[in-house]
């Protein structure tokens, strides 16, 4: 969970970054790209004089389900941050061989990123045409999502860049999500030490 939940808000950061539009799709118009960050961070609303009605009603759509998913995988990754660092404090209260415990599983929830990450990358390379279009079928429902190919959004958003920018965002997940493991670790032994060991 707590991996799928960064995996959302690194890809919502990164729809936030005019450079992850740069290397998804080369190709982009640049002051496309810098209008649609504008937009999805609620800078202005410039898109409006670039794309159709049916394009902008999709933008908008798009915008409020990225608030939506951003509230919502932020509160289970806060939860679950929090879970893990008291478990951990807990554990570090017991015995040394429930410490080791503790440690062996902070280890393998680092080896675990690999292994979604490696198995995500290997799926979406695979099936990413069929798994684009549930993912829009599931939560754009009313159908505004498809385009001319002449369109402004399927001209510089094709489904390569999307395929693309999904990547970075699972290659960026892993990286963040090893480095939040063992950052459990080392947060849990300085409350540790600072607040609950000099008691004993």
């Amino acid at each position: 969970m707590l991996f799928f939940s960064e995996l959302v808000l690194i890809t919502i950061l990164n729809s936030k970054v005019s450079y992850t539009y740069y290397i998804s799709n080369p190709k982009i118009n640049i002051s496309f790209a810098k209008n649609i960050v504008s937009f999805l961070s609620y800078h202005n609303n410039s898109l409006m004089q670039i794309l159709s009605d049916r394009e902008m009603l999709h933008m908008l759509d798009v915008r409020t389900l990225i608030n939506k998913l951003w509230n919502v995988n932020l509160t289970i990754l806060i939860i679950s941050f929090s879970s893990l660092i008291t478990l951990s404090i807990v554990f570090k209260k017991r015995s040394i061989s429930k410490k080791v415990i503790v440690k062996s599983s902070i280890q393998k929830l680092g080896l675990m990123s690999l292994v979604l990450g490696t198995i995500l990358l290997t799926v979406i390379t695979i099936t990413f045409p069929y798994s684009f279009e549930i993912f829009h079928r599931t939560f754009f429902p009313q159908g505004n999502y498809l385009f001319p190919r002449d369109s402004v959004l399927i001209s510089n958003l094709p489904a390569s860049f999307f395929r693309n920018f999904l990547i970075i965002s699972i290659i960026e997940t892993i990286f963040v999500f090893i480095i939040s493991v063992e950052a459990i670790d080392i947060i849990a032994k300085i409350i540790y030490k600072k607040f609950i060991e000099k008691k004993h």
